[in-house]
């Protein structure tokens, strides 16, 4: 079962890119195979153009990584109550049926209490051409610096949300298995419906 973790920030070294590198290795731990990271923050990926032509390094080679993942977790920070200019362009990019009937698990970041504006921001306006499938569980990390440190859990809220991202991965393997049949099934007719409603 291939997974995709993609840290939303455009900052290098940033608590987004930390709170992914948390869920990748979880997600290892629990499927007992290493996802592709994909860290916006060190990869700097081209602008989206209408129209699309052909896809230019490095995005060409993260499509076709992308076509062969099952599953996805996508970290969004939260940046003035929005997720990021560059986690809108990647989703803009996704046109070519990268993530299309595959379940992803969002995962917000907040420096202080917030975090979910993203999440519901992404809900509603990155799924309709990318055919995404958000998983209902979701995860937000507030006062991410003390939150899922490199060893042992600093509090009983660290200890807890751990606790709980493994449940939402396990959840999200299970979406995973299940919607492979739908992928594999033919009844997504991308070139009759290329885009949502």
């Amino acid at each position: 079962m291939k997974a995709a973790v993609i840290a939303g920030s455009p900052r290098a070294g940033s608590e987004t890119a930390k709170v992914a590198r948390h869920v990748a290795a979880r997600w290892a731990a629990l499927t007992g195979q290493a996802p592709f990271l994909l860290d916006l923050g060190r990869t700097a990926l081209p602008p989206w153009r209408a129209p699309a032509g052909a896809p230019e390094e490095p995005w060409k080679s993260i499509s076709a990584t992308l076509h062969g993942a099952d599953a996805l977790v996508i970290v969004a920070p939260e940046w003035g109550g929005m997720a990021p200019g560059v986690l809108k362009n990647f989703f803009l990019l996704c046109e070519r049926g990268e993530l299309a009937h595959k379940p992803a698990c969002l995962v917000g970041v907040s420096a202080s209490a917030g975090g979910a504006y993203p999440l519901a921001e992404l809900r509603m306006s990155s799924y309709k051409n990318t055919r995404i499938c958000y998983i209902p569980e979701q995860i937000i990390v507030r006062n991410a610096r003390r939150m899922l440190g490199a060893g042992r859990p600093l509090s009983g809220k660290d200890e807890a949300l751990r606790a709980r991202l493994d449940y939402a991965l396990e959840i999200l393997h299970a979406y995973a298995s299940a919607l492979r049949d739908v992928r594999a099934s033919g009844r997504a007719d991308p070139a009759r419906y290329p885009y949502g409603m």
